[in-house]
């Protein structure tokens, strides 16, 4: 399925938002586009991830994830590469709060026949896929 994002949406709700109307529940994606900003996180040695914010417009490189049921309810896990005006990129675990500009386009993949699941890893406080 391929779904257009709109400009000035949050994209990591945007991602969610698509997979509901989708109806997909066990999928991964793939995205491009372009952000206002961009908001990451990087898995810290302390737990826990530390916020990288960038607040200038930005090409999206890359954007892979995927969707799964945690607890009833959608999960989207996705990690993410931008590129700025000089060619720098920058990327890491995607978080609330990076805003599209113009728009970004989301290809859905369903995976039939499965039912991808995540829970919290007790040792790592993660929420991981269940194997």
């Amino acid at each position: 399925m391929v779904c257009e994002l709109p400009h000035g949406e949050d994209l990591l709700g945007a991602i969610e938002n698509a997979a509901i109307k989708t109806g997909v529940r066990s999928g991964v994606f793939s995205l491009i586009g372009a952000l206002e900003n961009a908001r990451f996180g990087f898995y810290g040695e302390e737990g826990g991830y530390e916020p990288i914010e960038i607040q200038r417009h930005l090409e999206i490189t890359s954007c892979m994830g995927n969707m799964a049921d945690e607890d009833g309810r959608l999960a989207i896990h996705a990690h993410m590469t931008v590129a700025d005006s000089e060619g720098r990129v920058y990327g890491g675990h995607l978080l609330a709060g990076s805003k599209i500009y113009m728009r970004a386009e989301l290809m859905i993949f369903e995976i039939e026949g499965a039912q991808l699941r995540r829970k919290v890893d007790k040792a790592t406080g993660l929420h991981v896929l269940q194997t």
